[in-house]
């Protein structure tokens, strides 16, 4: 596959749950395995001996950093293959020759027509896909594995909830599932993750006290 030059979104990378989670020099790698990723079909070999002397590592800390993005959902290792979802869905573009993948062929008129209804077509498909990206971030599902599984993953907020609140993590998850469920009862479906988890914290200082779902006072979300 040729080498592809690609968009980068600082909007997502900022927004990102998971990439909020990451320190200074997870971040790094993270960064660089996209670009491996992009420029590999998203089949980039898993080489961390090599990475380790390429960016001025120990092969236990390039591993370290791996098992922690791993951990968050963030690449995926298979037979000696890393793979990144993030980075699939505009990989599906390349190979399909869809906007950003190879231009057909034909006579110069015919082309410099195509182009410019193609990259009229591609621009206003690039606006719906970043309006569709927006409302997903603004209005998630909450009754949904994905999304609760990235609240679960937070490991440094779950540690700052445990710690201030004075909750073992077992029990904090089990609070967490309740919450979920009370919203979903009163029609509070959806939610962006961030306005979940303050949303969350509030809920819990205020009902110390409740056990169960059925007894906790109602907290309405406001619409965004």
């Amino acid at each position: 596959m040729a080498k592809l030059g690609y968009t980068f979104y600082p909007r997502d990378w900022g927004s990102s749950d998971n990439v909020f989670e990451l320190n200074l020099s997870e971040r790094g790698l993270y960064r660089e395995l996209i670009d491996l990723a992009m420029l590999n079909d998203n089949k980039t070999e898993y080489k961390p001996e090599i990475w380790s002397r390429k960016f001025g590592a120990t092969p236990d800390e390039i591993q370290t950093i791996i098992n922690r993005l791993k951990n968050l959902g963030l690449i995926e290792i298979n037979n000696s293959i890393l793979f990144i979802p993030s980075c699939e869905k505009r990989l599906v573009f390349v190979r399909t020759g869809r906007v950003g993948g190879k231009k057909s062929k034909g006579n110069a008129k015919g082309n410099a027509k195509g182009n410019a209804k193609g990259n009229a077509k591609g621009k206003g498909n690039q606006s719906e896909r970043e309006s569709e990206r927006e409302s997903e971030r603004e209005s998630e599902i909450i009754n949904n594995d994905a999304f609760f599984e990235s609240i679960l993953n937070s490991q440094v907020w779950i540690e700052s909830v445990c710690m201030n609140q004075g909750l073992k993590p077992e029990i904090l998850k089990n609070k967490i599932e309740q919450f979920k469920n009370h919203l979903i009862s009163i029609g509070e479906q959806k939610s962006g993750i961030k306005d979940f988890k303050s949303h969350f914290v509030n809920w819990l200082s205020k009902n110390k006290t409740y056990a169960t779902p059925d007894r906790d006072k109602p907290y309405h979300i406001p619409a965004s």
